[in-house]
């Protein structure tokens, strides 16, 4: 009868450790998937970033070519503030919480100037010029902004 306890006992034990171990492996795991997960999202910015920057960048200097040729290229105008806000939405995916608000701030802008001229009549023709400008701005500001954060980005990647 001792002998049936004892190996009771050493079954309880053995239970116990097998629970613990099992919270451990658990515990582990998630930490590694969280390091996985944090290294998957540095090297989709690393490699995502500098290319949806050249594309605002493209975006921003073809913006200014027809903005210069702006009576005839409203069309186009409307088409590459379109393709500066896909392009900032995707920036956005790959940003800190400074710069995504930036990319916010842009994104509404455009949002509001789609709304305002669905047909751009000769009466609003200069305050859609107007309008165009100021995205061309904070386009190039947010461009300068993300410019920096690259560059940041791999110096503090280099010392870690």
């Amino acid at each position: 009868m001792e002998a049936l306890q004892d190996i009771n006992f050493v079954g309880s034990i053995c239970s116990i450790l097998g629970l613990l171990i099992s919270i451990g492996v658990l515990i582990y795991s998630y930490i590694i998937n969280s390091k996985l997960a944090a290294l998957r999202g540095k090297i989709l910015r690393n490699e995502n970033l500098p290319n949806l920057l050249e594309d605002l960048k493209q975006h921003k200097k073809e913006l200014l070519d027809y903005y210069e040729k702006f009576d005839n290229s409203t069309d186009q105008i409307k088409l590459k503030i379109n393709d500066i806000r896909v392009t900032v939405e995707s920036l956005m995916l790959h940003l800190e919480s400074n710069e995504r608000r930036n990319c916010k701030t842009l994104i509404n802008d455009i949002l509001k100037i789609n709304n305002k001229y669905e047909l751009v009549a000769e009466k609003n023709r200069q305050s859609f010029k107007n309008d165009v400008w100021n995205v061309y701005i904070i386009a190039s500001g947010l461009a300068k902004s993300i410019e920096y954060y690259l560059m940041n980005i791999i110096k503090f990647d280099n010392y870690a």
